[in-house]
């Protein structure tokens, strides 16, 4: 699926899903000690949860309502619960939501992109969620 493709389809999903995001439960929470980027928006470090807001996506966002609406496609369900990201020099951005009833990868930005070409990665940081 082009870059193109995957942006409309996530587009149509949240406008289609705009109503069930006021019914959305919290399926995990995590603390994540650190700042990361995700879709060209910086987060600050503190308390995230991750919503499933609709069929195929799940939304990660703090205490104030920001975050980030991840669209979930093929991905399994995983056992161990975790948020993942990539670490480039002194920037970190979050790469992977993984969850017990679905999972997504983030779509890298262009800010990461920049990130991977300037610097090498400096690893995978992986940050547990909780009930």
């Amino acid at each position: 699926m082009n870059r193109f493709s995957r942006s409309l389809t996530l587009a149509l999903a949240i406008a289609a899903s705009l109503t069930a995001a006021a019914q959305s439960r919290v399926v995990l929470k995590a603390n994540v000690p650190f700042a990361f980027s995700a879709h060209e928006r910086t987060f600050a470090p503190g308390a995230y949860s991750v919503r499933e807001i609709g069929a195929n996506l799940l939304r990660l966002e703090n205490g104030k309502g920001e975050g980030v609406t991840v669209l979930v496609v093929g991905q399994s369900p995983s056992d161990q619960p975790k948020l993942v990201f990539h670490r480039y020099a002194e920037k970190i951005f979050l790469a992977e939501i993984d969850g017990p009833l679905s999972g997504g990868i983030v779509d890298r930005s262009a800010g990461e992109r920049a990130a991977q070409r300037q610097s090498r990665p400096r690893g995978h940081l992986v940050v547990a969620l909780k009930k």
